[in-house]
């Protein structure tokens, strides 16, 4: 697992949740959708295929190339690809 890249997403989650927030706090529904996004972006971590797909398909540094929040995007393509 790359540390830089999820440090940086996570900042990048605290960002959008504060620029999201009302009244100078985070609510739970804003929270949910962040946690959301981010377990969407990091299959790795969360135990989705996607990761799989891309990793049969391309190398350690493509794969580091391609943004966490892409790659299941990415993997839907590799995915479409192969059943034609």
């Amino acid at each position: 697992m790359r540390w830089k890249t999820i440090f940086f997403d996570l900042d990048s989650a605290i960002t959008r949740m504060v620029t999201l927030a009302t009244s100078g706090r985070i609510s739970g529904d804003v929270m949910n959708v962040e946690v959301n996004s981010l377990k969407y972006a990091q299959p790795e971590i969360c135990g989705d295929s996607s990761f799989e797909v891309l990793k049969s398909v391309l190398s350690e540094e493509q794969l580091a190339e391609i943004d966490l929040f892409d790659q299941s995007g990415v993997a839907k393509i590799v995915e479409v690809c192969k059943e034609c």
